[in-house]
């Protein structure tokens, strides 16, 4: 999903990695549109198409080498578990499905060396990490300024919540002042 973090990731990943081919997967055409712009060279929507099926035509039928997936939906989940190289692949899992609910992998494959994992905000350290992102868009490697698709004064903050509940919007900017 291309929420705050799909998003970032996405930007991440084209500016810095070195990676050939980026997949961008949502449901909304408008943030696939845009995850062209911060650097994914293919888009899938998921309505749409059969994810892994096409993530598999994209590689080649080799899978991708790493898999992030930030929606939280099951599915998605799931997707981004079976895209992922059979061999190799690193799978982590930032979307947050909810206590107690499950997914369902075929774990026979990491046995042979791909990886699931999950992550979120306590796998950060922002003393160490924020200086290194304000570097990175200081020194122009990353334009996070592209993840803010609109700006609301402080008396839009329930619109800008709204927005983002939607999907209306990758990030929103409150003006404090």
């Amino acid at each position: 999903g291309l929420g705050g973090i799909g998003s970032s990731a996405l930007l991440m990943a084209s500016h810095t990695s070195g990676l050939e081919k980026i997949i961008a997967v949502d449901v909304n055409d408008e943030k696939l549109k845009l995850a062209g712009e911060l650097g994914a060279n293919y888009t899938i929507n998921a309505r749409e198409e059969d994810v892994v099926k096409k993530i598999y035509g994209i590689t080649s039928g080799e899978g991708v080498d790493y898999a992030i997936e930030a929606s939280g939906v099951r599915e998605a989940m799931e997707q981004a578990y079976n895209s992922a190289n059979k061999n190799h692949g690193k799978v982590i899992l930032s979307g947050n499905l909810g206590g107690g609910r499950c997914i369902e992998i075929d774990p026979y494959h990491l046995l042979f060396g791909k990886t699931l994992t999950g992550t979120g905000e306590h796998n950060t350290n922002p003393d160490a990490d924020f200086p290194v992102y304000r570097n990175l868009y200081i020194n122009n490697k990353i334009p996070f300024d592209k993840l803010v698709s609109r700006k609301y004064g402080l008396e839009q903050i329930n619109e800008a919540l709204e927005n983002l509940s939607r999907g209306e919007v990758f990030r929103s900017l409150i003006d404090f002042s």
